[in-house]
């Protein structure tokens, strides 16, 4: 099984675990529904002198049981550009599945476990996979909502074998911030969400991901999307990428269930 078909299968597998308990959960009562899910379909392309186009889609869904919340998000991005004779080449490839455990005791304080597999081609990495857990901090209502978490991972890099670097495994912090803000009923949202984690032997060596998004909805569950997507990794030139940074804005079209 190639690596393409191993990412899709774990994306399949990850949101059959989802969504099969949140239609059960959907079943057992009718006046409250406890899970949610949305898929999104996005795309940018440029022209001109040299051409860019790229591809992304998501889902992420979860869903409650009294003090519990099981979650996550399954994501694929893919993109081609064109050098000065007009010849394309991908430059980015890039698949991730995170899953996450939220302990929530009714109160703004709470504990979360998580963990996450992810490949990035235009950062050399084949793959990358870790756990973790930590405590976090909600604060705001219905309207805004703004979360804070700090927590420790243990995570490990598979660099692509072009690149001659050794399998590395490495304890992390984990610091997150995410804001959720609705407008006119919720017909306008905006979310966004970073985390840096540094490593805990030397912290000037971490990544940092960020994700914001502003959506409008034409009707309950149909709606259009902007979002922009950066990702930071001080070790990505060591391992051969072209740029330690790498961003990206998508417009596309976003389905809540």
């Amino acid at each position: 099984m190639n690596k393409s078909a191993s990412g899709l299968l774990l994306v399949g597998l990850f949101f059959f675990g989802v969504s099969a308990p949140g239609t059960l959960v959907g079943q057992d009562t009718d006046e409250v529904r406890n899970w949610a899910a949305k898929g999104e379909v996005g795309g940018s392309a440029f022209f001109g002198n040299s051409s860019q186009s790229a591809f992304t889609s998501s889902l992420s869904g979860d869903v409650g049981r009294g003090l519990l919340r099981v979650g996550g998000r399954a994501g694929f991005a893919y993109g081609e550009a064109s050098n000065e004779q007009g010849e394309s080449f991908k430059n980015k490839q890039a698949w991730d599945v995170l899953a996450r455990l939220d302990v929530e005791p009714g109160t703004a304080v709470g504990a979360f476990f998580q963990s996450k597999v992810e490949s990035i081609f235009e950062k050399k990495i084949d793959l990358r996979y870790g756990a973790g857990a930590g405590g976090k901090l909600r604060v705001g209502g219905d309207v805004m909502q703004a979360e804070f978490d700090l927590g420790l991972l243990v995570e490990k890099t598979v660099p692509e074998a072009t690149t001659g670097l050794l399998e590395e495994t490495v304890g992390k912090w984990t610091a997150g911030f995410r804001l959720k803000r609705g407008i006119d009923e919720g017909r306008v949202r905006f979310e966004t969400a970073t985390a840096i984690e540094p490593e805990l032997q030397d912290p000037g060596v971490f990544t940092l991901t960020s994700r914001s998004s502003l959506a409008f909805q034409f009707s309950q569950r149909i709606g259009v999307q902007f979002s922009f997507v950066d990702s930071y990794d001080t070790e990505a030139e060591v391992r051969g990428a072209r740029s330690n940074n790498d961003g990206q804005i998508f417009f596309g079209v976003v389905a809540a269930f």
